[in-house]
Protein backbone atom coordinates (compact mmCIF):
# COMPACT_ATOMS: atom_id res chain seq x y z
CA UNK A 1 0.00 0.00 0.00
CA UNK A 2 1.53 3.95 -1.09
CA UNK A 3 1.04 6.52 1.26
CA UNK A 4 0.93 9.95 -0.11
CA UNK A 5 3.33 12.19 1.34
CA UNK A 6 0.68 14.50 2.25
CA UNK A 7 -0.70 12.68 5.05
CA UNK A 8 2.85 11.79 6.19
CA UNK A 9 3.62 15.18 6.88
CA UNK A 10 -0.12 15.84 8.18
CA UNK A 11 0.77 13.40 10.49
CA UNK A 12 4.41 14.89 11.34
CA UNK A 13 2.97 17.94 11.70
CA UNK A 14 0.14 16.91 13.99
CA UNK A 15 2.41 15.00 16.55
CA UNK A 16 4.72 18.10 16.57
CA UNK A 17 2.10 20.45 17.80
CA UNK A 18 0.57 17.77 20.26
CA UNK A 19 4.58 17.49 21.65
CA UNK A 20 4.78 21.23 21.44
CA UNK A 21 1.34 20.98 23.39
CA UNK A 22 2.69 18.43 25.96
CA UNK A 23 5.62 20.95 26.32
CA UNK A 24 3.74 23.80 26.81
CA UNK A 25 1.18 22.46 29.48
CA UNK A 26 3.62 21.22 31.71
CA UNK A 27 5.75 24.28 31.62
CA UNK A 28 2.31 26.20 32.22
CA UNK A 29 0.18 24.33 34.94
CA UNK A 30 3.90 23.07 37.11
CA UNK A 31 5.62 26.47 36.79
CA UNK A 32 3.08 29.20 36.27
CA UNK A 33 0.11 27.48 38.09
CA UNK A 34 -2.56 27.73 35.13
CA UNK A 35 -5.35 25.35 35.50
CA UNK A 36 -5.89 22.79 32.21
CA UNK A 37 -9.26 24.00 30.26
CA UNK A 38 -9.99 20.65 28.59
CA UNK A 39 -11.96 18.32 30.98
CA UNK A 40 -10.56 15.15 29.74
CA UNK A 41 -7.29 16.33 30.30
CA UNK A 42 -7.34 17.81 33.39
CA UNK A 43 -8.86 13.99 34.55
CA UNK A 44 -5.88 12.62 33.32
CA UNK A 45 -3.45 15.16 34.89
CA UNK A 46 -5.02 14.79 38.25
CA UNK A 47 -5.54 10.77 37.59
CA UNK A 48 -2.17 10.44 36.71
CA UNK A 49 -0.22 13.36 37.72
CA UNK A 50 3.07 12.83 36.15
CA UNK A 51 2.27 10.61 33.36
CA UNK A 52 -0.88 12.44 32.01
CA UNK A 53 0.60 12.93 27.92
CA UNK A 54 0.29 9.44 27.57
CA UNK A 55 -3.09 9.36 27.38
CA UNK A 56 -2.82 12.96 25.27
CA UNK A 57 -0.20 10.72 22.60
CA UNK A 58 -2.63 7.98 22.05
CA UNK A 59 -5.80 10.09 21.61
CA UNK A 60 -3.70 11.80 19.26
CA UNK A 61 -1.97 8.33 17.30
CA UNK A 62 -5.73 8.15 17.12
CA UNK A 63 -6.54 10.96 15.55
CA UNK A 64 -3.54 10.39 13.09
CA UNK A 65 -4.98 6.65 12.30
CA UNK A 66 -8.38 8.65 11.68
CA UNK A 67 -6.96 10.98 8.95
CA UNK A 68 -5.51 8.70 7.04
CA UNK A 69 -8.85 6.75 6.86
CA UNK A 70 -10.88 9.53 5.88
CA UNK A 71 -8.66 11.26 3.48
CA UNK A 72 -10.14 14.66 3.61
CA UNK A 73 -7.43 17.34 3.25
CA UNK A 74 -10.01 19.47 5.05
CA UNK A 75 -10.24 17.74 7.58
CA UNK A 76 -6.80 17.36 8.14
CA UNK A 77 -6.24 21.54 8.43
CA UNK A 78 -9.38 21.65 10.42
CA UNK A 79 -7.68 19.74 12.79
CA UNK A 80 -4.17 21.30 12.28
CA UNK A 81 -6.04 24.55 12.85
CA UNK A 82 -7.21 23.81 16.42
CA UNK A 83 -4.04 22.12 17.68
CA UNK A 84 -1.93 24.84 16.37
CA UNK A 85 -4.16 27.60 17.84
CA UNK A 86 -3.72 25.74 21.57
CA UNK A 87 0.04 25.85 21.41
CA UNK A 88 -0.61 29.35 19.90
CA UNK A 89 -2.21 30.07 23.21
CA UNK A 90 -0.14 28.55 25.60
CA UNK A 91 2.70 30.23 24.12
CA UNK A 92 0.79 33.36 24.87
CA UNK A 93 0.42 32.19 27.93
CA UNK A 94 3.64 31.77 28.45
CA UNK A 95 5.11 35.05 27.44
CA UNK A 96 3.21 37.41 27.26
CA UNK A 97 0.85 37.03 30.44
CA UNK A 98 3.97 36.29 33.30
Amino acid sequence: MKVKKQYFYWSLFLLLFCLADILLTNKLVLSAGTLELNPVMDFFMKELKGLWWIPKLIITSIVIVLLWIIKKNWVNIAVLSIQSSVVLYSMYLLIWEK
